[in-house]
């Protein structure tokens, strides 16, 4: 016969395991769950920033977002294979908040990264010009000024690996002609407050 403390012990290794499942379970779907992916204007728009001959990206980003740290990442590898682009990268700044907020450790990370210009986009003016609505959000845009690629550049929220929006943007900054689909973009949303973020960081 079973000892009743036996059995507690069991019920008890029984409820963990199942709310362990249960966790794992909302982490894959909140990994691989895609936040808003907006069209930007078809062309270039007249923000004051110069875009030059060059193919453009587009980068809008929030800096406490977790998940875009993956997003830079993959910009990086963007930039390595394409010379001839040139990224803004648009760090919201929400009002009321101090420079310190804004120049996180992804902005310590993207002022390596070379062909980048950095900018403290003040209460995301900038971002919703470009209708961005999710950290990770990027736009590129060919010499001639016309929108070639829309989307994200991961292949799900907060990881690196083969996805199909690096892909099109490393093809299409070096002349390739392709039929783009709808890629998804995984981040926070730009306009949530530090709060929400930082609770879906873990700290």
């Amino acid at each position: 016969m079973i000892h009743a403390k036996s059995l507690i012990i069991l019920a008890i290794m029984a409820l963990w395991l199942s709310l362990c499942i249960i966790g794992l379970s909302k982490l894959a779907i909140y990994d691989n769950k895609p936040d808003l992916a907006n069209l930007g204007p078809a062309r270039w728009p007249n923000l004051g920033l110069s875009r030059g001959r060059e193919y453009t990206l587009v980068l809008s980003i929030h800096p406490q977002c977790p998940c875009t740290r993956a997003t830079l990442q993959e910009l990086a590898i963007a930039l390595t294979h394409c010379p001839n682009l040139h990224a803004y990268l648009l760090f919201i700044k929400p009002e009321g908040a101090s420079e310190t907020w804004v120049k996180s450790d992804l902005w310590s990370t993207a002022t390596k990264f070379p062909h980048c210009s950095l900018i403290v986009d003040e209460a995301g003016k900038l971002s919703a010009a470009f209708n961005a609505r999710s950290s990770g959000q990027s736009y590129m845009y060919d010499p001639d000024g016309q929108l070639i690629y829309s989307g994200g550049m991961t292949p799900s929220r907060g990881h690196v690996g083969d996805n199909a929006g690096l892909d099109y943007i490393i093809a299409l900054a070096n002349r390739k002609t392709m039929t783009i689909g709808n890629i998804p973009v995984f981040g926070c949303s730009l306009f949530a407050d530090n709060v929400v973020c930082r609770k879906e960081s873990g700290n």
